[in-house]
Order: C-alpha cells, then sequence, then structure tokens
C-alpha cells in the first residue's frame, strides 16, 4: 500500500505518477490512503506501507515505524566521497560560522549538510546579506559549501540497482540545449557501487559541454519530474524502502570504509571500479517546453 500525504490542493506529481503507475500495471492490487501527518499514528500496522509526500511527512511515518535512525544511517549525503571527482567544483563542510568568514570576500553556495537539518533552510548562494532562515540557525550548525556554477541545462537521473531508468530536465532555461552525457552518467554510478537501491543523480551540463554532478538524492523521498516512465518510478521507491526495511544498506561502512557489496542480487550493474562505456542510446532522455523550477534554486531537498 501507498501512504499519500493529503494536500488541499489534490495530488502532488509523485502522487500522480504513483497513481497512473499502480492502476496501469498492478490493477486491483493497487491500494493507497491519502492521509494528514496528524493521522499517521492510525496506520501504525501498516508496516508496509510506503510514504509519499513531503520531506517531514515521509521522516515522520519512518519515525512511527521506528525506522527513522535507519534512515540517517543510510543517507548518502549530498555529496558522497566517491564522487567527488564528478563535481568539477570545490564543495566542503564548515561550520556555519567558518561559511560566514568567507562570504565577506566571494559569494558561496550554502546548505545543510547533516541529515537532521534537512529541511533547516533553503539550500542557495549567499552573497552579502544573509537570509533570515540563514541567520537564525545556529553558528555551530555544519553545512555545505560550494563555489558557484553554471549550468546550461539541469537533469535528474533516476537510478535503481546501478540501472538508469529514467533521465528528466527540471530546469527551467532555454529548451535547445544539449543533453546530459549518459557516458559520464554511467560512470558516476560504477564509482558508487555501493549506493541506495535507488536515488537520484542530479546532473547539469555546462557552458563548454561538460556533465558534472549537482548533488545525489536519496530515493526515499526522492522528487518526481515528467520523464520518468511512472513505473519505473514506483518500482525505484519500492526498492528504497524494501532496502531501509531490510536494514541491509550499511552506507555510513561505505562512506568511511570504501565500497561495500551490495547485499542484494545486482544483475547487469557496474562492479566496483568498472568504468562503462555502453552505448546510452537506449536512455529517453526528457526536455520538457516547460520545466518545473530547479530544486537547487527553490530548496527542494528530493
Amino acid at each position: 500500500m501507498y501512504l499519500f500525504e493529503r494536500y488541499p490542493t489534490g495530488l502532488t506529481p509523485e502522487q500522480r505518477a504513483i497513481t497512473h503507475a499502480g492502476i496501469t500495471t498492478m490493477g486491483a492490487a493497487f491500494h493507497h490512503r491519502s492521509v494528514s501527518p496528524a493521522d499517521l499514528a492510525l496506520l501504525a500496522a501498516e508496516t508496509d506501507a510506503v510514504p509519499v509526500g513531503s520531506v517531514p511527512f515521509v521522516r515522520a511515518w519512518a519515525a512511527q515505524q521506528g525506522l527513522e535512525t535507519r534512515l540517517a544511517r543510510q543517507w548518502p549525503g549530498c555529496y558522497p566521497p566517491a564522487l567527488y571527482k564528478h563535481l568539477r567544483r570545490s564543495v566542503w563542510s564548515a561550520s556555519l560560522d567558518e561559511a560566514r568568514a568567507l562570504l565577506c570576500d566571494r559569494p558561496l553556495f550554502v546548505k545543510p549538510a547533516l541529515f537532521s537539518d534537512i529541511k533547516a533552510f533553503t539550500g542557495q548562494i549567499v552573497s552579502g546579506t544573509e537570509p533570515a532562515e540563514i541567520m537564525c540557525q545556529p553558528s555551530d550548525m555544519r553545512v555545505w559549501c560550494a563555489t558557484p556554477a553554471t549550468w546550461v541545462a539541469e537533469f535528474r537521473v533516476y537510478v535503481t540497482h546501478d540501472q538508469i531508468v529514467g533521465c528528466a530536465r527540471y530546469d527551467d532555461g532555454e529548451a535547445d540545449v544539449a543533453s546530459p552525457d549518459l557516458v559520464t552518467v554511467r560512470n558516476m554510478i560504477a564509482d558508487f557501487p555501493g549506493g541506495p537501491a535507488g536515488y537520484g543523480l542530479d546532473v547539469g551540463v555546462t557552458p563548454d559541454g561538460e556533465t558534472t554532478l549537482i548533488e545525489v538524492n536519496d530515493g526515499w523521498a526522492l522528487g518526481f519530474y515528467a520523464g520518468c516512465d511512472h513505473d519505473a518510478y514506483r518500482t525505484l521507491l519500492d526498492a528504497r524502502w524494501a532496502e531501509v526495511r531490510d536494514g541491509s544498506l550499511r552506507l555510513e561502512s561505505y562512506l568511511a570504509n570504501g565500497p561495500l557489496p551490495r547485499p542484494t542480487p545486482n544483475t547487469g550493474a557496474a562492479k566496483a571500479g568498472e568504468r562503462i562505456v555502453t552505448n546510452p542510446a537506449s536512455v529517453r532522455v526528457h526536455k520538457p517546453a516547460v520545466n518545473r523550477q530547479s530544486p537547487h534554486a527553490d530548496g527542494k531537498v528530493h
């Protein structure tokens, strides 16, 4: 069953995708319920439900099920060390006070670094006066800092069991620009063999045509963009939540000690260190004429 967070405006794009996939591929076996966060306690017995809603809603469901600590342990963070080389820009962790000291000399992209602070404030470029939502944060708060970068287009690549299952543009820039180099994206996946069963790689195309990593988004509350197949999106969420429930992923060890083998079968996935150079033509890149705003501008976390 799928637990939808209830919104007064109706279903979100994620919930519509799940509903379409469920009706199309599962038929009568598809079930969902729309609930408010206050009603989650009434559904505590639905231990196999997959929550679909905002990050606070999903975390509330995980906490009720005793899974939030596991989510935190398994969270890959936005910039896993194994993928640093694909960032092609300077990214580092600092205290908010340390970031403030640097802001005297240059603008910085700043966003919360810890799982517990995911929604503390919107990740954004700060130059000069701090926005109120950052100014009120504790000075020792850990944040990610990055040199501002320019991409002519931004894409989310959906990954399930190390396989690309969808790719969609989400920024609102020019429609006629280059697509991401999927060979480069597959190399990113190959460099992250111990990653979650389902996650998103946000990648950007630079003005000189290079494909670089923007950030990684874990799959437990991953946003849907038009272009990813509905059932592929549903399957990604299912795979990630199955992994959360069985506790098989030990990502904190991966981050500290290098790649761990995936505990579940992974047919066709890249081996650790393998550089994939297969033909990317089988992956359709969706580039809508009108795009949703970039999550790296509006602070959408997943």
